[in-house]
């Protein structure tokens, strides 16, 4: 294709120089530029997780460790920040239910995520269900044992209906794919934005 100049003279112009002459690609590159600021943006927030852990979790590295695994709690956990410096990341444990109650009311409307591994809890406890329902803060269920290897009564969460998600089976490990799924979470919800 030729085009006239000012001067009158014929010069060619390639299908290349057409393409990038056309509005759609600088808009293409505005809305890459867009989501990829606004994704930075995400992720370059501080993220606020807290962690609760139910009965007998304590006792991690101490308790059952052929099903449990050896480490200490306190051991992942330090490694869990290192490895997500970006989101501050409390930790609650207690034995008691209605302590894991109090704790998910007092955070389940200022966090970005909630993790909870309520241990025995997860198959009696609708209280906890209640209280997972009643908060605005996405809740991921973990354990670390998978507990459709173990007993019956282990199979069945009552809490579940009252969580985002679920990651169990893969020991300690389960805690970090729960905060790489809400990470991701909270990414789709502010691209959705």
């Amino acid at each position: 294709m030729s085009e006239k100049t000012n001067s009158g003279e014929k010069h060619q112009i390639s299908k290349k120089n057409r393409s990038s002459s056309f509005p759609i690609r600088h808009l293409f590159y505005i809305f890459v530029a867009t989501t990829i600021t606004f994704t930075q943006q995400k992720y370059n927030k501080i993220m606020r997780i807290q962690i609760i852990n139910g009965p007998n979790l304590n006792l991690l590295g101490i308790r059952e460790p052929e099903i449990y695994g050896k480490r200490a709690w306190t051991d992942y956990l330090k490694e869990l920040r290192q490895r997500f410096p970006k989101v501050r990341i409390d930790y609650y444990q207690s034995n008691l239910e209605g302590e894991i109650i109090n704790k998910i009311q007092e955070v389940g409307f200022d966090r970005d995520g909630i993790i909870l591994n309520a241990g025995a809890y997860t198959h009696t406890s609708i209280a906890i269900l209640d209280a997972l329902k009643s908060v605005s803060t996405p809740t991921v269920e973990v354990h670390i044992s998978n507990v459709y290897q173990r007993e019956d009564f282990r199979r069945r969460s009552i809490i579940s209906p009252g969580c985002i998600g679920f990651v169990g089976g893969f020991g300690l490990d389960s805690y970090r794919l729960a905060i790489e799924a809400l990470i991701d979470k909270a990414a789709e919800s502010h691209t959705e934005e």
